[in-house]
C-alpha cells in the first residue's frame, strides 16, 4: 500500500474546507465501503466533509478515493502490521472524462488476483486487483496478508471482506458545462446538438440572459447574416478529441435576442 493514497485524500479535505460552500466549482464523490465485516474488523471512516472522498473538475476525479478493512490491530500504515494481520484497500479514480480499458470483474474472488510484493516488505504477498468499474471509475484493489502463507481461514476471512465492498455510484459528466469563461463538451457530444441550445440558451433567449449566464465574452463581432444584423459573441470551448475552440451566441439587433448559435473550431 503506497503512503500517496492516504496523503492524497488529506489534500483533498484540506483543498474541499478551503472553499467556500456556495462557491465551490466542483462536484464531490466518495470511496468505497464495506459491509458485513468479519467480526472485529474495522474500517475507514470519515474524518471530514472530504476526507476518503474527491472533487471533480470539468468530469475528472483530481485525486484518488481510499478506503480500507482490516483485523484488528492492523492500522491504515502498516507500521505496526501483525503477522495475523489482513489489510485489504480500494483506491478509485477517473483519471479521463471517459473510463476505458479492461474491466474489473465483480464480484472478486481471491484466486483470480494477481500476486505481487507489498510495497516496503517484498517478503509479504500482495492480492492484486485492477480495471475499470463499469464506465463510472478505475479501480485498484489490494489485499495484504501479515506473513507469507496466508492459511485457508485467512484467505476465507479476506473473501468475506472483499464480498463486502460497496461500490459507490460517481456522478457521470453532464454533456457540457461551463466554469471561468470555457464550455468544456463531452467526448461524443454532436455538434448538431450545440447549435440547438447550450445550457438552456437557445434561439430566441434574451441577450440579458446571456450575458448573465456566462459573462464577458472571449470575442465579439457585428455581422449580417441574411438581411439581420447581428452582434455575434464568442466563448472559448474544449472537447476531447475535437477541434472545437469556441461556441458563440448571435444576438439581433432589433430583436435583442439569440438568432444564432455557433460553434468554431481551429485548423
Amino acid at each position: 500500500m503506497s503512503p500517496e493514497f492516504v496523503r492524497t485524500a488529506w489534500d483533498v479535505h484540506t483543498v474541499w474546507k478551503a472553499w467556500p460552500a456556495s462557491s465551490r466549482p466542483w462536484r464531490r464523490s466518495c470511496g468505497a465501503s464495506f459491509s458485513g465485516l468479519p467480526a472485529g474488523w474495522h474500517q475507514s471512516r470519515p474524518l471530514g466533509p472530504g476526507a476518503g472522498c474527491t472533487t471533480f473538475s470539468r468530469g475528472t476525479s483530481d485525486g484518488n478515493t481510499f478506503s480500507f478493512a482490516a483485523t484488528p490491530r492492523s492500522v491504515n500504515n502498516l507500521l505496526r502490521f501483525p503477522p495475523s494481520g489482513i489489510y485489504i484497500w480500494v483506491s478509485l479514480n477517473r483519471p479521463a472524462r471517459r473510463v476505458t480499458g479492461r474491466p474489473l470483474r465483480v464480484p472478486l474472488r481471491l484466486r483470480d488476483a494477481t500476486v505481487l510484493e507489498q510495497e516496503g516488505a517484498p517478503r509479504l504477498p500482495e492480492y492484486r486487483f485492477q480495471g475499470r468499474y463499469g464506465h463510472q471509475y478505475e479501480a485498484i484493489i489490494g489485499v495484504d496478508f501479515g506473513h507469507a502463507h496466508p492459511s485457508g481461514v485467512e484467505r476465507r476471512l479476506a473473501q468475506r471482506a472483499l464480498d463486502g465492498i460497496v461500490w459507490p455510484r460517481w456522478a457521470s459528466q453532464p454533456p457540457v458545462t461551463f466554469r471561468k469563461g470555457t464550455f468544456y463538451v463531452r467526448g461524443g457530444v454532436p455538434d448538431g446538438s450545440l447549435v440547438r441550445g447550450v445550457l438552456g440558451v437557445r434561439v430566441g433567449t434574451t441577450a440579458r440572459r446571456v450575458r448573465s449566464a456566462f459573462g464577458l465574452p472571449a470575442h465579439r463581432a457585428s455581422v449580417t447574416f441574411r438581411g439581420s444584423r447581428q452582434t455575434c459573441s464568442f466563448y472559448r470551448a474544449e472537447q476531447p478529441t475535437s477541434s472545437l475552440d469556441g461556441i458563440g451566441f448571435c444576438i439581433s439587433r432589433s430583436s435583442g435576442r439569440v438568432a444564432r448559435v455557433m460553434i468554431s473550431v481551429h485548423g
